[in-house]
């Protein structure tokens, strides 16, 4: 019985630091862009792109014209 603990134990372990050393690069430099503007397209265009998704977005729409500024992307699902 001591040592199914100790293996279930070591086996957790394991896990718990191979998953904690898988970083993925998707997110890694998006905050180069932090103080960017809404109305600055090629900044936001970089940020969205980084995101979770991009490879599923349509376009991107940006509402500078008036407050409250926005951004609108479209998915392609």
């Amino acid at each position: 019985m001591q040592k199914l603990k100790m293996y279930l134990f070591a086996s957790v372990t394991i896990l718990l630091l191979l998953s904690g050393c898988n970083t993925k690069e998707t997110n890694k430099d998006i905050f180069q862009y932090k103080d960017s503007n809404v109305g600055d397209n090629s900044a936001v265009g970089n940020i969205v792109y980084k995101l979770p998704g991009a490879q599923q977005l349509s376009g991107i729409e940006l509402k500078t014209k008036e407050e409250p500024y926005g951004i609108i992307l479209n998915y392609g699902w």
